[in-house]
């Protein structure tokens, strides 16, 4: 899990980082979340799967995440929702799969914090290409990526690192079932 992800998760529940790096002696973070004491018990994680006639069976999705077990992860997930996935670990070189044929992919999940171009200007240029073209983006932590700027820009989807894959799965069939076929 990347640090920007951590960082995400941790601010999210109301808590800080507190970093400690001292030169030849190695670096401490600690993590400090606010108490909860509830006394509603938690429910268990079930996995989400969609319903038949809700699947993703078919859909051609663009999946470009610098972080290889992430794009693994989201790969797994969506081909065993009928999902035919193609990734990138390099935005680049996602960016000239989509210029070589646009017409090709039904939608996009992009990472945003990525080397040599962020998933906004990948979206950016992908949007130039293909005006219609829906865009699911997703980070850990970023100071200038937020659901309105997204919005926008006109990204279909915005999402925080970690990743609700049941919320995943029903973004994706929202958007794919208002597209014209």
């Amino acid at each position: 899990m990347g640090l920007s992800v951590v960082h995400g998760i941790v601010h999210q529940a109301g808590g800080h980082i507190v970093l400690d790096s001292k030169a030849g002696v190695g670096t401490t973070f600690h993590i400090l979340l606010p108490r909860v004491i509830s006394a509603e018990p938690v429910a268990p994680v079930t996995q989400t799967v969609l319903t038949p006639g809700q699947n993703l069976t078919g859909l051609k999705i663009l999946v470009v995440d610098d972080e290889k077990i992430m794009a693994a992860m989201l790969k797994d997930l969506l081909e065993s929702q009928g999902g035919i996935i193609t990734t990138f670990n390099e935005p680049l070189e996602a960016l000239e799969a989509f210029r070589k044929n646009p017409a090709h992919f039904d939608l996009m999940i992009t990472d945003e914090t990525m080397p040599k171009l962020t998933g906004l200007h990948l979206a950016e240029k992908v949007l130039a290409l293909r005006p219609d073209f829906p865009i699911i983006l997703c980070t850990g932590y970023s100071e200038h990526a937020t659901p309105e700027l997204a919005a926008q820009q006109g990204i279909a989807g915005f999402f925080y690192k970690p990743l609700d894959m049941a919320q995943l799965l029903l973004k994706i069939q929202a958007i794919c079932s208002t597209k014209p076929t």
